[in-house]
């Protein structure tokens, strides 16, 4: 299953949105990887993320699989459309 989003954040993808990504992605069972210009990185790993360097506008595009794949790329889209205000 894969989802690409479209970064909105005008920060990027910095530490506290990478750090929502894995809070998020903690309980549930499955894998999780995201690409983005040719890089690619585990999407539970916050230095992982980080090293993706996405600015804004980036085009990020999340591969799942596992028993929990749907609601995991559920909760990430929602963080996308919600522009991650959680995490401030």
């Amino acid at each position: 299953m894969t989802r690409t989003l479209v970064l909105q954040n005008r920060l990027g993808l910095h530490a506290r949105p990478s750090a929502l990504i894995v809070k998020t992605l903690q309980p549930l069972k499955c894998e999780m990887h995201v690409h983005c210009a040719g890089e690619t990185a585990n999407a539970r790993s916050i230095l992982g993320l980080l090293s993706l360097a996405a600015g804004y506008g980036a085009k990020l595009t999340f591969s799942a699989s596992g028993p929990d794949a749907p609601l995991a790329m559920e909760k990430i889209q929602r963080l996308f459309e919600r522009n991650f205000e959680e995490a401030y």
